[in-house]
């Protein structure tokens, strides 16, 4: 997910040329998804009675991706 962010950076900001929008668009669709789906994930694995380290690292991701 990081590095679609990086790559959509870099084609928005690296050019005056308009036509990279386009796949910008269409990439960050793919990193709202990502997001939502690594958010419901990560929120059901707390649901799972997670020793408390390992709901600390799960609430950093959350946290993280947000």
């Amino acid at each position: 997910m990081g590095n679609l962010v990086e790559e959509m950076l870099q084609k928005a900001l690296l050019t005056d040329d308009r036509k990279p929008m386009a796949e910008v668009c269409r990439m960050d669709n793919v990193v709202d998804r990502l997001h939502e789906v690594i958010k419901i994930y990560v929120t059901n694995l707390t649901r799972e009675g997670l020793e408390e380290r390992d709901g600390h690292g799960a609430m950093e991701i959350i946290a993280f991706i947000n």
